[in-house]
């Protein structure tokens, strides 16, 4: 990693593609550390066998591993990927804001290229398509990181190779573009922004301006990504319990290494792919279905408010050890002051739905099952994303059966448990976080038969209720 100075630039271009206008100042006040290399196939690698990445192994297509970036990785795996590291070291990484990537490419120059204007010096400063340019980069597939002169802040490769995820929505120009560097999160978020060009681009593509919109789930041959760090001005030592402006973060950014972007609205068709779908006589309000049907329709009675349009986290459902169903507990159209719903559709006359509330100073996420079971062998598990000094409250309470609550690191370590052998129907748990990055709760039940229904809440605090219905807020 690099640091790369606090600055201002001209980001965009006025004689490029009109998605690369208007060109507008943004100043970036806070210096921010980036890694001086894609992450290489090595790295990926190591996330894989530590038990991160949703153990996905990239296919390299014959390149090599190693040194070579790593490709065929979605916006989704690569936000799987941050998570992981962030929970291994101990830090706080991400991928860079769109603002952020250009500034590091363009590292003090207006050029088009970091190198300069001359598209003909190609060969000497990236991995592209040599043809155009009647030149020989020496690589006829991805190049080992590093290959290639670095630019004024020292990152190599920041054009060419692979192309690099950064952490935006894509939208079609830059009126309305953030102006402070951070991250563009409205427009279109099924699709993320790329940046860099990659060795298979023309020199047109091969400039610091150049941007180009795809699905967070593309697993593309010529994807991967570079990591930046965010850097504690106070030092490691300061760190302590999160404060007001942690505690504001919103539920999209508290759950963003599960991954959860927008999807596709149902057709009303059989489909293979989880969509939304509309709430019947709710124009404008939609619930997340991760197994739509023909002529499918769901109904809901409770409140539909506006305005959050992001996830609150992914449940899965287990069954003696074996993954039995997954899906994204999802917002759609929530409310920043409100309890927002997610995730409810029937499974075999049974009703599973969750919901998320975020306020000025607290948040919370409440799922309910109804006729549920949730015997021995049987686990209910959601995925977050805590920062360090945290302190997350678990409470599981039902009039049917007794559980335990468990918290675990992503590859499964169980770091805390409140499993005292089945005393009681109701179930708390408090854990303060020691180290940023991917975390999971997980409700085990203790009885080989028992069903019914039950409310699991997790917040930094005991819920004033645990009811349905009951307004959002802290009690």
């Amino acid at each position: 990693m690099v640091v790369v100075p606090a600055g201002s630039f001209m980001m965009g271009s006025a004689e490029g593609f009109p998605d690369e206008r208007p060109p507008h100042l943004v100043t970036i006040e806070s210096p921010f550390a980036v890694g001086v290399y894609e992450v290489t196939f090595a790295e990926w690698d190591a996330c894989v066998d530590g038990g991160g990445c949703a153990g996905h192994r990239p296919n390299d297509m014959g390149w090599g591993r190693g040194r070579i970036p790593v490709t065929n990785v979605s916006w989704e795996d690569a936000w799987e990927y941050t998570a992981w590291l962030s929970q291994t070291t101990g830090e706080t990484y991400r991928l860079l804001s769109e603002a952020e990537w250009e500034y590091v490419a363009r590292a003090g120059t207006q050029t088009e290229r970091y190198w300069g204007d001359d598209e003909s010096e190609q060969c000497l400063h990236a991995n592209g398509d040599d043809e155009e340019v009647s030149c020989s980069d020496g690589h006829e597939y991805g190049a080992p990181v590093g290959s290639f002169e670095a630019n004024a802040f020292g990152l190599y490769d920041v054009l060419g190779n692979v192309w690099e995820w950064t952490e935006d929505c894509w939208n079609e120009d830059y009126v309305g573009a953030p102006v402070d560097g951070s991250a563009w999160r409205s427009g279109d978020c099924s699709q993320r922004v790329q940046r860099g060009g990659s060795l298979g681009q023309p020199p047109l593509m091969l400039r610091s301006a150049f941007r180009l919109g795809d699905s967070t789930r593309e697993r593309y041959g010529w994807n991967g990504l570079r990591v930046a760090r965010t850097l504690d001005e106070a030092g490691p030592a300061a760190a302590g319990p999160a404060g007001g402006d942690e505690r504001r973060r919103t539920l999209a950014d508290r759950t963003r290494a599960v991954g959860v972007p927008p999807g596709p609205i149902c057709t009303g068709d059989y489909s293979p792919d989880p969509c939304w779908m509309e709430i019947v006589g709710r124009p404008g309000c939609y619930l997340w279905n991760p197994s739509p049907q023909d002529d499918e329709t769901v109904t809901w009675n409770g409140e539909c408010s506006r305005g959050l349009t992001q996830g609150i986290g992914r449940t899965t459902w287990y069954e003696n050890h074996e993954v039995k169903q997954v899906w994204d507990a999802r917002v759609a159209d929530g409310k920043a002051d409100g309890w927002a719903l997610a995730t409810y559709f029937e499974d075999e006359g049974r009703r599973r739905f969750a919901e998320g509330c975020f306020a000025d100073d607290w948040w919370a996420v409440r799922i309910h099952g109804y006729e549920r079971t949730l015997r021995s062998g049987y686990n209910w598990t959601l995925d977050f994303s805590f920062s360090a000094g945290e302190h997350v409250v678990i409470n599981m309470k039902s009039d049917d059966f007794d559980s335990y609550l468990e918290v675990l690191r992503g590859d499964g370590t169980v770091l805390a448990s409140n499993d005292d052998g089945g005393s009681g129907t109701d179930a708390r748990l408090v854990y303060d976080v020691p180290t940023a990055g991917g975390y999971k709760i997980r409700a085990k039940g203790y009885e080989e038969d028992a069903a019914g229904s039950f409310v699991l809440w997790v917040g930094d605090r005991d819920p004033g209720t645990m009811n349905p219905g009951e307004a959002c807020g802290p009690g």
